[in-house]
């Protein structure tokens, strides 16, 4: 189950949680658009973190929240002191846009509470009187908990985010009809106000209208409509009104002759209506419209099917979206009178995860058909909700659930532990098992049934989810034994998966850390360290937590460290790995449409975990206008030394020319020598006799702002290095860089032969040099130049015997 695929909070909501200091306040800033019901954001605390901060422990803490009619722990502090009278529900307050605790009637926001003794969460959420905000406003109260002598405060800055719209054109025969989405849903008939949730695909709907994608989530309530109906004889205008109107409510128009339709159109809550349709909310991350949809009780019968269009209307321009609602008999409900043909148990076991990656189960629908005596196609999935009624009202998606830890139907966000759902929908040979992210913990167990049902028969399928042990691992022992460096280049577009065709080769890792299995780790970033200290302390270093589907992978910021999906700001790119081919690749992909010219670069880490041995893989992911297709043909590795004056060494550039298909002279007049930047793409190529290349102290090249550089001497037969500000590189310096010769042919087949330098002191370069030397004389040995025995030397300049010499 992918990330997109849920009910994901819509409203953006970005908080700080500030470590506890003398006056144990807590901090959290919220954003929401404009409502038309009670919807509400929160900022989520520690349950844990405010009871010590009271001195208290958290069962006492619960006990008095429990009972908050009595205690009136909560409370409001504004310009008259501490109010703990409340003046909306229980646990509620309402708010003037100063701030000030107030009446119902005089309130234009509201602040409340909330917890989650099992999830450890303490909720402070916001919402506003419907209707009311109509520009972007900023608000702020100050909520607090009094338990005798100690209290703690939260600080909450709340911002109503209105951006502008153009006006709406009304009449729908005038719309330009930009694009078209449906969705059908099946309901039994409702004898409560009980909805289902509702999720239609767009289709690049936000480019289509003519705004801005992150800004429609903020604006949805805004250019959203319904067909208006004639209030007299109920048949249905050329004109729209706000779906909002009224809360949603609609019911079947009439034709022109007064034959009921079961097209619908807005309508003022009465006992004729039909439908209601509530929280409509835009998705910007999958291009997907959520709402909920109920009925008005004892209204609608088996076999009706209504349906409402929806346009979302930006200026002339409008997205057509039509819901239907195919009225089907209700199943069986009083599992008590029914007969059970069979039972199984599956049991998933799985790590802890960040995301909504999943673990498929199958069970056999063929025996569970057999058994009910029905086709398979006549088969209903349900499970128990809070009243201990068998339901297939769905919670997740395709029909299936999302489910507390003890196994009850319950919605997704808080209380939701973990999920079951049909890959498709009716499908029930696959079923998707997964969790609520940050969940679970170590060694827990959760346990649902699931009842396949025809008529009053039932097959009981029992699944287990079992997360394993956190394995522990120390990472102060791993120790980096070999380092690759991989260049992804991908075109511009949303959610497109690149890869590098090279990878890394098995043998090549179990050869040099002793696995064919490794773990992907990455670096964590400081803001999810932050945001999550429990579970990234200090002491962690890599971090092995999956916060991307496919797994194993990540979505990482743009210093390629994990962050977990948070925006296309926060988390630029993603990558995951697969083993294919015998190669370990690498697959990244860009998260927004990044224009051409972005590059991403960052180390990940394929550990054994058995001996702390690890494989240093540099992922450079760049966005090209135009795919290049580079293969390397050669690389050596040199050291060369970096002096006040400048500094020659002897190279025979003769094999490098060789492999690139041309001579050496060919080489240096018509090709271009190229160097590694710090986003870890290329250079532009240049002259090397006449402009050679600049790098940073960091060893990435800039040939604008560089302090040494390097170029070739005009006989061919040397690199000399020079620098313009030798003082900044310190003592015994040691600065790897990368460089390479470049070959283009007719057929826009690149060839690149890649040189790994590191650029050293005079001093320092003399005595590894000598070392080696020393070091390597008479014993047979061959070495590189930075001093590293080789068993099978390739192309490239070696030590043996303590005498230089160059391998073609």
């Amino acid at each position: 189950m992918k990330m997109s695929t849920s009910i994901r909070q819509l409203l953006l909501v970005v908080m700080c949680l500030f470590g506890l200091n003398a006056s144990a306040q807590f901090s959290a800033s919220l954003k929401q658009g404009p409502t038309t019901d009670w919807s509400n954001v929160g900022a989520q605390f520690k349950l844990t973190d405010v009871a010590e901060a009271l001195g208290t422990d958290t069962a006492t803490l619960v006990a008095q929240l429990s009972d908050m009619a009595n205690t009136k722990v909560f409370a409001v502090i504004d310009s008259t002191g501490t109010v703990n009278g409340y003046t909306g529900n229980t646990g509620e307050f309402w708010l003037t846009q100063t701030g000030q605790v107030c009446a119902f009637a005089d309130g234009a926001w509201f602040v409340g509470q909330n917890f989650d003794e099992e999830n450890n969460i303490f909720n402070v959420y916001v919402g506003q009187k419907p209707s009311l905000f109509t520009v972007t406003t900023d608000l702020n109260v100050k909520a607090a908990l009094v338990v005798g002598e100690k209290t703690v405060t939260f600080d909450i800055a709340y911002r109503v985010y209105v951006p502008e719209v153009p006006a709406p054109e009304l009449a729908i025969s005038k719309l330009q009809i930009v694009g078209e989405s449906s969705v059908s849903i099946e309901q039994y008939p409702r004898t409560g106000y009980d909805t289902d949730n509702v999720y239609v695909k767009l289709n690049d709907v936000a480019n289509k209208l003519g705004c801005d994608k992150d800004e429609l989530p903020f604006i949805i309530n805004k250019i959203a409509h319904m067909p208006r109906l004639d209030a007299t004889y109920g048949i249905m205008t050329d004109s729209l009104v706000v779906y909002t109107t009224n809360d949603g409510w609609m019911k079947r128009a009439l034709s022109s002759t007064g034959d009921p339709l079961w097209a619908c159109g807005n309508n003022g809550y009465e006992n004729t209506d039909n439908l209601y349709l509530q929280k409509l909310a835009y998705n910007a991350d999958n291009d997907t419209l959520s709402c909920t949809i109920g009925q008005y009780p004892n209204v609608l019968k088996v076999g009706d099917k209504p349906y409402v269009d929806i346009y979302l209307v930006y200026g002339s321009k409008a997205y057509k979206v039509t819901y239907t609602v195919n009225i089907v008999e209700a199943p069986y409900n009083g599992i008590e009178d029914m007969t059970m043909v069979g039972e199984s148990t599956i049991t998933v076991n799985q790590d802890i995860k960040t995301d909504y990656s999943y673990t498929s189960i199958h069970p056999n629908m063929e025996v569970i058909a057999a058994a009910l005596g029905v086709d398979a196609s006549n088969i209903s999935m349900q499970a128990m909700d809070s009243n201990g009624s068998l339901s297939s009202n769905a919670t997740a998606n395709n029909g299936g659930f999302w489910l507390t830890q003890g196994g009850t139907i319950t919605g997704w966000g808080t209380g939701a532990y973990w999920f079951v759902e049909p890959a498709t929908q009716n499908n029930f040979s696959d079923i998707h098992v997964g969790q609520y992210p940050d969940a679970t913990h170590s060694e827990d167990t959760a346990r649902t049934n699931l009842y396949f049902v025809a008529g009053e028969k039932y097959y009981r399928l029992t699944v287990i989810l079992a997360i394993n042990k956190s394995k522990e691992v120390d990472q102060q022992g791993f120790e980096s034994v070999l380092n690759r460096t991989l260049n992804i280049q991908a075109l511009p577009g949303n959610y497109e998966w690149s890869t590098v065709d090279c990878g890394i080769s098995v043998d090549d890792i179990n050869a040099a850390i002793g696995t064919t299995d490794p773990t992907l780790y990455a670096l964590i970033s400081d803001t999810l360290r932050k945001a999550q200290p429990d579970t990234y302390p200090e002491s962690m270093i890599y971090t092995k937590i999956y916060n991307m589907n496919p797994t194993p992978g990540f979505w990482v910021d743009k210093d390629g460290k994990s962050r977990g999906w948070v925006s296309d700001e926060q988390s630029p790119w993603g990558m995951y790995i697969k083993t294919e081919d015998n190669k370990v690749k690498f697959y990244a992909m860009q998260f927004a449409a990044d224009p051409a010219g972005t590059a991403y670069s960052g180390q990940f880490f394929l550990v054994n975990e058995e001996n702390g041995k690890m494989v240093t893989v540099t992922l450079n992911y760049q966005v090209v206008s135009k795919i290049e297709n580079i293969t390397v043909v050669g690389t050596t590795d040199i050291m060369l030394p970096v002096g006040d004056i400048d500094q020659e060494v002897d190279f025979d550039f003769a094999p490098v020319a060789e492999a690139l298909g041309t001579d050496v002279n060919t080489l240096f007049a018509n090709y271009p020598l190229v160097g590694m930047t710090a986003s870890g793409i290329y250079s532009n190529g240049v002259d090397p006799v006449n402009a050679g290349l600049m790098f940073d102290k960091s060893g990435a090249c800039n040939n604008e702002g560089g302090i040494f550089g390097l170029n070739i001497s005009e006989d061919y037969t040397k690199f000399i290095t020079f620098a313009n500000n030798y003082e900044e590189l310190g003592e015994n310096f040691s600065i790897p860089a990368t460089i390479g010769f470049k070959v283009t042919d007719e057929n826009e087949q690149t060839k690149l032969y890649v040189v790994n330098i590191t650029f050293m002191s005079p001093d320092g370069y003399a005595t590894g040099v000598n070392n080696i030397k020393v070091n390597a004389k008479n014993d047979g040995k061959i070495y590189d130049l930075s001093g590293r025995q080789i068993s099978k030397p390739a192309h490239g300049l070696y030590i043996m015997n303590g005498k230089k010499y160059m391998v073609k």
